[in-house]
């Protein structure tokens, strides 16, 4: 059976030469008819990258261009001197010459002029500094190398501030700076398939920072490591990680090793992560599609003994999301199943946690319900464990023991640990129809109060004059720009969110939406 996926691509800078070795194992994959990818979204290498795969260029052929073309790459990007980069900065001009960059590009796309042109649909992201925010070029329209070459354009290096002569206030930079790994840009739609990644591990300085050029790379990195975290821990499992000591502006490393023996390594590496997702993919065990199916009397027995063995056991929450997307709400043609995740960060205080009764959302017709669930570790790796379901009166299973296979205890090494479930369901939200809804989530089984507790909720624009306020229950206050600059929207939707802190155990905490 072929699988369908969705890939973000985090940028890299100089390092998209492994990004092409781990996509050529994905197109091996996709002519074998084991994958077909659905839609791609890139930042910078990785917009790129997804440029030349969406536009069905092979990329054996693009590492051969890289290749030949190495040595007129490397002078664009070249080392220089303070006194050279220090006058470049006072002149407002960028470091190197993005032109070299575009040829090549061009050169590579062919006939491919617009985003509509590609083979496959195409999110770039890039970041707007004049106002602030991300930038996601997807529109059929779209130049398609104008919009890679903002999603590259690295501060200083590529891009710079305006220079008021030239009558250009609007300034558009690399968008790692906002998103180096879109995966929130990706839908939730089960016909395009899930959403993997394709990233690198953190990168550290290979030299003292006694530079401005260390210093300002190092800089640049450190942000686009921070934009990536948060991405990495939404995919969990689904994240094909390249280790690399190369760094994202070691250009001479990244085009010798980059190019032969690490470029071997990762495509062999990319080939074993994603024929062993296909192979989880088309088996039912593990984690984690719900089984809809009706079980014997033996699931009441279960039932009774969760409540009264291991409800009790209480356990420190350390924080609770709930993220929504209204996308039931959205104009008839976007129109598409809301997108409602809960995830529960916690860590067992005195007893062993055995297991935890999942609920899932309630569904009009649960038989289109998509649910998904999974549990890691502090280092974002698999926590393994298994479902029960828990049929009600109609014989659905609306409820879930998960049962972890090895307890979470005191000092778990493990700790803290992230469990989320994600449900794909129709129709939860009701602004349109009644022009109001209620949020609500609570920490179950908690022993203190909640540090913190948000509720995130993303609406199609057409809702704009939609407000958040508060419910019932516990005190809270709407989360501010900056914090809701983590929750990127989807294309064309916009961000609410309401938060609270130390919020009481057990105790139902939420926000009002409401249509002016």
């Amino acid at each position: 059976m072929t699988i369908p996926i969705q890939l973000a691509i985090q940028g890299g800078g100089a390092k998209i030469t492994y990004l092409l070795a781990a996509l050529e194992s994905v197109q091996s994959l996709e002519r074998e008819g084991l994958l077909r990818v659905t839609r791609i979204a890139g930042t910078s290498a990785g917009a790129i990258a997804g440029a030349l795969y969406a536009a069905g260029v092979d990329m054996r052929r693009a590492r051969d261009a890289f290749e030949s073309d190495r040595d007129a790459l490397l002078r664009a990007f070249p080392a220089a001197g303070v006194a050279r980069w220090a006058w470049k900065l006072v002149t407002r001009r960028p470091f190197w010459n993005a032109a070299p960059l575009r040829r090549w590009l061009t050169k590579l796309l062919g006939e491919r002029e617009t985003i509509g042109d590609l083979d496959i649909p195409l999110i770039v992201v890039a970041s707007d500094l004049t106002n602030m925010r991300p930038c996601v070029y997807d529109a059929p329209g779209e130049p398609l190398v104008s919009c890679i070459m903002d999603s590259a354009g690295i501060p200083f290096f590529f891009r710079t501030a305006p220079s008021p002569a030239h009558g250009n206030s609007r300034v558009v930079v690399d968008g790692g700076i906002c998103e180096n790994l879109p995966a929130e840009e990706l839908t939730n739609a089960p016909a395009d398939g899930e959403i993997v990644g394709i990233t690198f591990s953190a990168s550290r300085p290979r030299a003292p920072l006694n530079s401005f050029a260390a210093f300002t790379g190092a800089l640049l990195e450190t942000a686009m490591n921070a934009s990536v975290m948060r991405a990495r821990s939404e995919l969990g499992a689904n994240n094909f990680v390249i280790h690399t000591e190369a760094g994202s502006f070691d250009f001479r490393r990244a085009f010798d090793a980059g190019l032969g023996a690490e470029y071997r390594e990762t495509r062999l590496l990319a080939e074993k992560f994603f024929r062993d997702y296909v192979e989880r993919a088309n088996r039912p065990a593990g984690t984690t599609a719900f089984p809809q199916r009706r079980l014997s009397d033996v699931t009441g027995v279960l039932r009774t003994m969760y409540e009264r063995q291991h409800e009790p056991v209480r356990f420190e929450v350390l924080s609770v999301r709930m993220i929504v997307t209204g996308a039931s709400q959205a104009r008839a043609g976007r129109r598409g199943p809301d997108d409602i995740r809960h995830e529960i960060v916690f860590r067992a205080s005195e007893q062993p946690i055995h297991c935890y009764r999942i609920k899932l959302t309630p569904a009009a017709a649960p038989e289109l319900q998509k649910s998904q669930c999974e549990v890691f570790d502090r280092h974002v790796s698999a926590v393994e464990f298994d479902l029960v379901p828990i049929p009600d009166d109609s014989g659905e299973a609306r409820e879930y023991l998960l049962f972890f296979r090895d307890p979470i205890v005191a000092g778990d090494r493990r700790s803290p640990v992230t469990l989320r479930v994600r449900d794909a369901v129709a129709g939860v939200l009701c602004l349109v129809s009644k022009g109001q809804d209620e949020l609500l989530t609570c920490a179950t089984r908690a022993d203190r109060p909640v540090p913190r507790v948000e509720i995130v909720v993303h609406l199609p624009e057409e809702l704009s004059d939609t407000s958040i306020a508060a419910a019932s229950g516990p005190a809270g206050a709407p989360m501010s720009p900056p914090e809701l600059m983590a929750y990127a929207a989807p294309a064309k939707f916009f961000t609410l969110g309401w938060k609270g802190e130390n919020v009481p155990p057990n105790t139902l905490f939420g926000c009002n939406l409401v249509r002016r």
